[in-house]
This record gives structure tokens, sequence and C-alpha cells, in this order.
């Protein structure tokens, strides 16, 4: 029956006789950067974990391991902990890698979550601006079936112009469809 050995307890103890394992320098090395590598790439690695990361190993040691990072892990990395930045998708990997280090150093905080914008405000229109009954124009007609010849104008021609009215009002085919015949408007 095997006995498991305390990793930690050895890997302290080949850091602390380098002289003694000075044959296999290069495969601890290796090692330790893919330790800190998996670990920083973690599921469960966020902001405190990295910036814990960095008392414990050191800014310049944690600068050496990302900077040996891939492009791609350093990007999963920082859009993971900063995914709001307005920079982030149009930056390159150095840029990335720059920020990722002073996330972990604590001098920038991540980006809050943008506000969303409503593109499209809905507005109230008046629909009151005359009266309510249609009155007669000049030449005896109503001024429903002026209003109606112009929605059909509007939908034949598309360069229909908004006109005045006999009434001195301005109209334009949006207002006039977003309150309907009858609704007050002219």
């Amino acid at each position: 029956m095997a006995l498991d050995l305390d990793a930690f307890a050895v890997l302290r103890a080949v850091g602390g006789h380098g002289a003694l394992f000075k044959d296999v320098k290069i495969d601890a090395t290796k090692a330790a950067r893919a330790l800190v590598v998996k670990q920083i790439k973690a599921q469960d690695t966020g902001l405190s974990e990295l910036q814990a990361l960095r008392r414990a190993l050191g800014e310049e040691t944690l600068g050496l391991v990302i900077d040996g990072m891939k492009d791609t892990e350093v990007k999963t990395m920082t859009s993971r902990l900063d995914k709001y930045h307005p920079e982030l998708k149009a930056s390159n990997a150095s840029w990335r890698r720059k920020h990722l280090l002073t996330l972990a150093s604590g001098a920038v905080d991540p980006s809050p979550k943008p506000v969303a914008v409503n593109q499209r405000k809905s507005r109230q229109i008046p629909c009151s601006l005359t009266t309510t009954r249609p009155a007669r124009s000049e030449n005896g007609k109503s001024r429903y079936i002026s209003r109606f010849r112009r929605k059909i104008e509007s939908r034949i021609n598309p360069l229909f112009k908004p006109r005045v009215t006999p009434s001195g009002l301005y109209i334009k085919k949006s207002l006039y469809m977003r309150c309907g015949p009858g609704r007050g408007l002219l």
C-alpha cells in the first residue's frame, strides 16, 4: 500500500534546497508555471483569488507567469474578470495582459455593468390639437376627406412631404398614423 506524500511539503523542500536539486531545475520551473497557470484558469478563480495569488507569488513572478500564458487564456481570464470593460473586445493581447496585471494589483476595479439605454423613447402625442368633429373647408368638403387623401398619397408617393392644413397646422404622416382619423388631429 502506497502512502500519499504531502506535495506542498516536498515542493517547499525542493525550493529550499535549490543547489541540491540543480539537475531538475528546468522541470521544476515548468511544473511550477503549470501549477500556477492551472490555478489561474480554474473556474472558481475570481478577482480576489487572483489578488491573493499576486500577494503570495509577488508582482514580478505573477507577471512572468501571465506573460507565458497563451493569448486565448489571457483573453478568457480578462473577459471573465472584467467582462463589461468597453475596450475589451477591440483590444490586443498585450493590452489584455497589462489589464489583467492591473486587476491583480488592485489598481483598477472591474467595470460595472452598463445601464441599458432605451433607444426608442415612447412619447405621448397630444391628439386633441383641434376639435374632434370634422370642420368644413373652403370648398365645402370635410377635412377628414382631405386627410384621407393625404394618407393615400403618402402611401403611393414615398416623397410625400408634410403640408400645412387649412387650419394652419403642420402635420406629418407619422402623427396622423399614431392618432388616427377622428382622434382630434385636424
